[in-house]
């Protein structure tokens, strides 16, 4: 998957466009338009491109590693004319900023209520201490009680939006790999393991 900035990514848009005037430019083309030729030639040079980046890139990547927490997916609405979808996330935590095991903690109904439903709400500050919620249960009994499994973290966590191959790949408790690679043209790429 790549993740390209502006730079980068406007020189491998212009360089087929450049090479085309340098070579083709006021030179009529017998066999087809040019708006063909040029169409074709900047999708093969483009792809071209992308795979020199990949395949010849020698960088040492940075590798960052993270514990799955949860995994979700919403569903988007249609929206004018546009179909909609399932939009796939996981829940990471940086391993290190992993201190203790999670632990269910009882907490009053206002304080589930204001948490539970929405997916936004993954951040519980107690005390000094900053907690990512897992998990939320409530007991069905007359007097009810409320829980949630909290991780206490030290560092950064974060819900990051995936593709539904790597969706289906990872599961809860996993430990999540990404793996940025600068690319021989600077094209940065990542792997997931």
């Amino acid at each position: 998957m790549y993740q390209s900035e502006f730079l980068s990514l406007s020189v491998s848009i212009f360089l087929p466009a450049i090479i085309y005037c340098f070579l083709f430019g006021g030179a009529p083309v017998p066999v087809m338009s040019k708006g063909i030729f040029w169409g074709g030639l900047l999708s093969y040079v483009l792809t071209f491109l992308l795979v020199v980046n990949y395949a010849f890139d020698t960088s040492n990547p940075s590798v960052e590693k993270y514990f799955l927490a949860n995994k979700y997916y919403t569903t988007a609405p249609y929206d004018h004319g546009t179909a909609g979808g399932n939009v796939y996330y996981f829940d990471l935590i940086y391993v290190d900023s992993i201190s203790n095991p999670a632990q269910w903690v009882e907490v009053n109904q206002k304080t589930y209520g204001q948490y539970r439903s929405s997916q936004k709400y993954k951040r519980m500050k107690i005390e000094d201490a900053e907690f990512m919620i897992l998990d939320k249960k409530e007991t069905p009994f007359a007097k009810r009680q409320y829980y949630f499994l909290l991780q206490e973290v030290n560092g950064p966590f974060e819900a990051k939006h995936m593709e539904e191959p790597e969706y289906a790949k990872f599961e809860e408790g996993d430990t999540f790999h990404i793996e940025k690679h600068k690319g021989l043209l600077g094209v940065r790429w990542v792997t997931y393991w």
